[in-house]
């Protein structure tokens, strides 16, 4: 007779460790199947080492499915830069400022033609957001120069 609750609990047991959100399941015992809350950390201009790109040549806005894509090109002064971004800063006034950064080579490199040297990067801008901020000018922010575009 004393076999029959230990049976039972070992079924019990195993059966809720078959639910993701069983309490009886090992996985949630002392909070460990709550789940993560997504946070979003503001890119701050202290944290990335990356330079701004010498210039911002040109930008553009596309309609996408669900918001736009923003393109800009950029010339640094030598081939060779890397890890090209467009990195955004708090959205003030429904302006958008996208910083266009990029890594510098990390052997010398050669200056070559101008076409040899652009870098080109892409932002998406959800429906939601351009919505949500009132976002009516997206400025592109290279060392130089900038570019203004409106979605």
């Amino acid at each position: 007779m004393t076999l029959r609750p230990v049976v039972l609990i070992a079924l019990l047991t195993l059966a809720g460790c078959g639910q993701n959100v069983s309490v009886w399941s090992p996985r949630t015992w002392f909070g460990a199947g709550e789940m993560p809350e997504d946070t979003q950390v503001a890119p701050d201009e202290s944290q990335d080492p990356r330079p701004l790109v010498r210039s911002v040549t040109s930008a553009s806005i596309e309609q996408a499915n669900g918001g736009v894509i923003v393109r800009a090109t950029g010339l640094p002064p030598t081939q060779g830069w890397w890890q090209v971004d467009l990195m955004p800063l708090p959205i003030e006034n429904g302006e958008l400022v996208l910083e266009f950064r990029t890594f510098a080579p990390l052997d010398a490199a050669a200056q070559g033609t101008p076409r040899s040297r652009e870098v080109t990067a892409a932002y998406t801008i959800s429906r939601f957001t351009l919505e949500r901020e009132g976002i009516n000018r997206v400025v592109i922010k290279g060392e130089t120069n900038s570019k203004v575009l409106r979605p």
